[in-house]
């Protein structure tokens, strides 16, 4: 997802500026900067340049660039190539780009998105082509 200035319910922290203290947005969070302190929002943003050092606290994440310490994610936890989750996390379901890395202890909340039923059945055979 890629973040728009016109986003509404959104909070957007620049390359180069360093926040320290507590941010609550019900909508994206989007993380260029360094965030020290907690974070509470339906989906955050971490940026490849992007660090949060403290708790967070959201219903998805995509990261990209680097968050250490306590995350809870409700639903999906999404790790890019570059980015780098290291703490204590839990998470609904979780998605890894070759790359990505994971350090630290992980809990599954056991939460799982709907998906359309899986088929057992064997696939039908394409007729072979004549010689």
């Amino acid at each position: 997802m890629e973040f728009k200035p016109d986003t509404k319910n959104a909070v957007f922290v620049g390359e180069g500026v360093h926040i320290n203290g507590e941010i609550n947005a019900s909508g994206i969070v989007m993380i260029q900067g360094t965030l020290t302190g907690e974070v509470n929002c339906g989906l955050l943003l971490v940026g490849e340049t992007g660090v949060v050092d403290g708790v967070v606290s959201a219903t998805e994440a995509d990261i990209s660039g680097s968050i250490r310490s306590e995350i809870t994610i409700k639903q999906l936890l999404t790790v890019r190539e570059t980015g780098r989750v290291e703490g204590n996390w839990n998470y609904g379901e979780i998605e890894i780009e070759k790359g990505g890395l994971l350090k630290g202890r992980a809990e599954s909340t056991g939460f799982r998105s709907e998906r359309p039923a899986v088929s057992h059945e064997q696939p039908t055979r394409l007729p072979r082509p004549k010689k």
